[in-house]
């Protein structure tokens, strides 16, 4: 439940900030918004975020199918961004916002899972995470 709240507190956020995207800078600060809330959620309790994320990959079990729909929203709303800026010129034409959205979001599962393996500290989480998103997000904006 807390993360579904985390969740509607995300896309309220975004919606306020919608509205004043002019420059690629404002979207891509946009999608770092939504992931450097979800490494808050990570890094206020990091033991629970893991074992909650690995019973998104139980197929059949109502955790699971929660923690996929909740992954899906974020996918989306990130889509999303990344399809305004499309719209506005900022984001490569070619380039589909959903695998990216996707690989976004992979990315932050994948830095959530491996941080307690690698005994990294959840105090950090937010830096590696967009060092990690930067790249693949950065190169497809333009400044036009």
């Amino acid at each position: 439940e807390s993360m579904n709240q985390a969740i509607d507190a995300i896309e309220a956020a975004d919606q306020l900030s919608a509205p004043s995207s002019r420059t690629a800078a404002d979207y891509i600060a946009r999608v770092y918004a939504v992931f450097e809330e979800r490494a808050k959620f990570f890094r206020a309790d990091p033991d629970n975020v893991t074992s909650y994320l690995h019973y998104g990959f139980r197929a059949g079990t109502q955790l699971g199918a929660q923690s996929i729909a909740q992954g899906d929203r974020i996918i989306g709303l990130v889509s999303s961004i990344l399809d305004s800026a499309s719209s506005a010129g900022f984001f490569r034409p070619d380039v589909e916002s959903r695998v990216v959205a996707q690989n976004c979001n992979a990315t932050y599962i994948h830095e959530v899972l491996r941080s307690p393996v690698r005994q990294f500290s959840p105090d950090g989480f937010w830096e590696r995470l967009q060092k990690r998103l930067r790249v693949q997000i950065e190169p497809l904006f333009s400044n036009s």
